[in-house]
């Protein structure tokens, strides 16, 4: 999956260019360590949607390559 966001990376410019990847809370920071781990240093900013420091504004979305979250994080942002 790492390779294939690599690969599939949009341009700078593009407006939209955010990957969210969601997995069980076990595993968010195993996810952000491999995709740092595989890539090349500031492939992708990342960040961890989680807590009281969730993302909020499609501005502050649009700051992030890759949000990692965990799915019971995503169903209570979705209902709100």
């Amino acid at each position: 999956m790492i390779a294939t966001m690599v690969i599939n990376r949009p341009p700078k410019d593009q407006k939209r260019r955010s990957t969210l990847i969601i997995v069980p809370a076990s595993l968010v920071g195993q996810w952000k360590l491999e995709i740092e781990n595989m890539t090349v240093r500031d492939t992708f900013s990342i960040f961890i949607h989680h807590g009281n420091t969730k993302l909020r504004t499609v501005k502050q979305v649009a700051k992030y390559d890759v949000r990692k979250t965990r799915a019971v994080t995503n169903h209570t942002d979705i209902r709100l």
